[in-house]
C-alpha cells in the first residue's frame, strides 16, 4: 500500500452493522434478570417500539453496553449532551445494579452467540453495500466497545475478514487506540481516515490531528427528532461518501484506501 493512502479505522456499531435490534433485546431481559432459558423461549416475542427508539437514542451517547440500561428509564428521550447522559446514568442506578446489569447482558450476548447463533446474527444488519465495501481495502482497523469475538462471528457471517489483531476494543476512550495504530503503522496522525457514529469520539480524535468524521446513517441519528447541537461542531459524512471515496476535506478526495 502507498505510504499516501490513509489507514482506515471504523467503528463497529453504527458505522458497520445496526445492532438496534440486538442491543434492544439485551436491554429488555438484562433489565429484567432475565435467565438465557428465559431468553429462548421468548425469541418470538415482538419488542416494544418504545424501548426500540429509546435504544435508538441511548446509542448516541452509549459507550459501552452497560450504558444501554438508561433506555429502561422514560426521560431517556430528553438527553441533549454526553455530560447529561452520564449524569441520568448515575442518578438512575446505583453502582450495584450497573454492575448487574452489565454482567448479565455480557453472559446474554455470548451465550446467544454460542447457543443461537442464527437468531443471534438475525438481529444484527450489515449497512447497505459495507460487505463489498471492506473486502476492497487493505489496511483497515476497527475500534469499538464492541467486546472483539462477537465482531469476528458477525463479519465472519458476511464472509468479511478482518485479522483479530486489528479490532481493538476501547472503554470510553477512543483516542489512545487511535493514536497507538498510527504508531504501529508508522504513520502521522493526520494519516489515519476515523469513523465514528458517536460526536464525542470524532472530536476527540481530531483534536490529535486525526481525520475524523461522523457517520450519520445510524438509526441513533435517523431516531432523531432534531440533532443535537454537539453534532453541527463535527464533520459529517455520509454512507455513500465513504464508500466511494468523496471525503470532505479536499486533500482526502485524492487519496485513495484500496
Amino acid at each position: 500500500m502507498s505510504n499516501t493512502s490513509p489507514v482506515l479505522v471504523l467503528d463497529f456499531e453504527g458505522v458497520i452493522c445496526d445492532a438496534t435490534q440486538e442491543v434492544a433485546r439485551l436491554t429488555r431481559h438484562a433489565g429484567a434478570s432475565h435467565s438465557f432459558e428465559n431468553t429462548r423461549t421468548m425469541q418470538g416475542h415482538p419488542i416494544d417500539p418504545i424501548l426500540l427508539h429509546r435504544v435508538a437514542q441511548v446509542r448516541r451517547f452509549a459507550r459501552h453496553l452497560g450504558h444501554f440500561q438508561v433506555a429502561l428509564v422514560p426521560d431517556a428521550h430528553t438527553v441533549k449532551t454526553p455530560e447529561e447522559f452520564e449524569a441520568l446514568y448515575a442518578a438512575s442506578f446505583d453502582a450495584s445494579s450497573r454492575e448487574q446489569f452489565l454482567a448479565s447482558a455480557t453472559q446474554l450476548r455470548r451465550q446467544w452467540r454460542e447457543q443461537e447463533p442464527k437468531w443471534w446474527l438475525s438481529m444484527l444488519t450489515l449497512y447497505r453495500g459495507m460487505g463489498a465495501y471492506l473486502r476492497k481495502q487493505r489496511t483497515l482497523y476497527l475500534v469499538t466497545g464492541r467486546d472483539q469475538e462477537s465482531v469476528l462471528a458477525f463479519l465472519s457471517s458476511k464472509r468479511v475478514v478482518v485479522p483479530p489483531d486489528r479490532i481493538w476494543e476501547a472503554g470510553a476512550s477512543k483516542q489512545e487506540a487511535l493514536l497507538a495504530i498510527a504508531q504501529r503503522e508508522q504513520r502521522a496522525p493526520s494519516q489515519l481516515l476515523f469513523v465514528d457514529d458517536q460526536p464525542v469520539h470524532v472530536e476527540a480524535a481530531r483534536q490529535v490531528g486525526i481525520r475524523a468524521y461522523l457517520a450519520t446513517w445510524d438509526n441513533a441519528w435517523q431516531a432523531t427528532e432534531a440533532p443535537p447541537p454537539v453534532v453541527a461542531s463535527v464533520p459529517t459524512i455520509s454512507l455513500r461518501a465513504l464508500q466511494t471515496g468523496r471525503y470532505p476535506d479536499k486533500d482526502l478526495a485524492r487519496l485513495s484506501l484500496s
